[in-house]
């Protein structure tokens, strides 16, 4: 039995500091992408390489977020919401396109300034001169023939030699030949490359290698719906076009609805993160060569799942997740902390900021081999959709599960639960730190 918890740290992610010199470097490629034909004529476009290369080199994280730069560059107001109006997303998307434009007519261009999609932060690559091989150096004076001074060298001739036209064909086919064999070796690497391999077909290797299909249970929000009459005699008194039950009602301040005006709908709503979370799941089996099928928690037996392997996708939502997680070492406690049951003093408290575009997630990994209770289980469990999706990222990762074997050497071959740490700026995971492991 082994646990390996883990201190924060902040500044995982940071980029190295630039050395001496490199900063001029940087400016100086600005200022030549700024007269190039793709930004001479945007100054919005201008105003945002600037204004994101000036704080990616000071390392002002804050000023970098979505809601501030559209303070700063668009003139949006402070409290403008970025989910109604994604200026940013959309000028960022055009400056990364503008960005690739520039470095296509000019490649040998350094040092290179670029944006990575899920986030705001320039990154700088300054380009390596190239290496001289050995065959392209000039002759040196070791290889001029003694018997000859320099002006007396005599240059090689130019010889023309004449191929016969079965010759000509030969060499076209070889040639063809060889391309062809480049091309089916680059389709091959990309094939494999777009496989998981490695460290991930390791992790997800207890479940790939079971004969039945893979379980997907994913879990369903609580949601309660308008009834039907309610619905239809809110739209005969405000006189509306037919819009079926999707849309939201003005209520007054103090007006209720009764409990005949409601009814519960349960497994009709699915948290966006874990949609995206059963894509990424799906895409890795189908990498793996693995089926799988998709149904809702409520919706696999017991029986089931000592059968067959499953993955439990969602945390507080997913009743199965709760049910196979409860009596291990970490647990989903209450409705946003995680538990530490051999520590009682130690917990892990979603505490979200006011900001609710600028907060943090938790999410517990569980794998469990097979048992009397289960057949391969996986559960991805988020206090919040950002979470689960973020273990989903994880597990799918080769180097996040590398990261994960260095605190853990021998969790091939054990059940093991991993609490994540997750940062969430903006409706989206830009960090996800390993904060505890306990194998067994």
């Amino acid at each position: 039995m082994k646990s390996v918890p883990q201190a924060a740290d902040p500044h995982a992610k940071d980029i190295p500091p630039l050395a001496s010199g490199e900063r001029e470097q940087i400016w100086a490629a600005v200022q030549e992408i700024l007269t190039s034909t793709s930004f001479s004529s945007s100054s919005q476009n201008q105003s945002l390489l600037r204004y994101v290369v000036e704080h990616s080199i000071a390392g002002d994280e804050a000023l970098l977020r979505e809601r501030v730069i559209g303070k700063e560059i668009f003139h949006r107001p402070a409290d403008y919401e970025p989910g109604e109006d994604p200026v940013v997303r959309i000028r960022v998307a055009d400056l990364r396109k503008r960005l690739a434009i520039y470095y296509q007519a000019h490649p040998s261009a350094a040092p290179r300034i670029s944006i990575p999609v899920g986030g705001y932060r320039a990154a700088f690559e300054f380009l390596a001169p190239p290496k001289l091989e050995d065959a392209a150096v000039a002759p040196s004076a070791e290889m001029v023939p003694a018997s000859l001074e320099p002006e007396q060298q005599v240059p090689a001739p130019i010889v023309h030699v004449s191929q016969s036209p079965a010759r000509r064909n030969r060499r076209v086919i070889l040639t063809l030949g060889i391309v062809f064999a480049i091309l089916f070796a680059l389709i091959g690497i990309r094939f494999y490359s777009a496989r998981p391999h490695g460290a991930v077909q390791q992790f997800w290797s207890p479940l790939v290698t079971a004969s039945s299909p893979v379980l997907l249970s994913v879990g369903s929000n609580a949601v309660y719906r308008l009834s039907e009459s309610f619905s239809d005699n809110y739209v005969k008194e405000h006189h509306l076009e037919a819009s079926g039950m999707e849309f939201f009602p003005t209520l007054d301040p103090h007006q209720t609805v009764d409990s005949a005006g409601l009814h519960a709908a349960p497994d009709s709503f699915v948290a966006l993160g874990d949609v995206a979370a059963v894509a990424e799941i799906t895409r890795t089996l189908t990498g793996l060569n693995k089926p799988q099928q998709i149904r809702f928690s409520n919706d696999i037996s017991f029986a089931e799942v000592r059968s067959n392997p499953t993955v439990s996708i969602g945390g507080f939502n997913n009743q199965m997740t709760r049910e196979f997680t409860k009596k291990l070492r970490f647990t989903l406690t209450s409705r946003n902390r995680i538990d530490d049951h051999l520590n009682p003093g130690q917990s892990w408290l979603l505490n979200a900021s006011n900001d609710s575009h600028d907060t943090e997630d938790y999410a517990l990994i569980t794998r469990l081999l097979s048992g009397n209770a289960t057949g391969p289980f996986l559960s991805l469990a988020g206090m919040g959709q950002y979470g689960t999706l973020a273990a989903t990222d994880f597990v799918c990762d080769d180097e996040s599960i590398k990261r994960l074997a260095r605190l853990a050497p021998n969790w091939q071959r054990q059940n093991l639960q991993v609490v994540l740490r997750i940062k969430v700026v903006d409706y989206k995971a830009v960090s996800t730190e390993i904060v505890a492991v306990h194998t067994w």
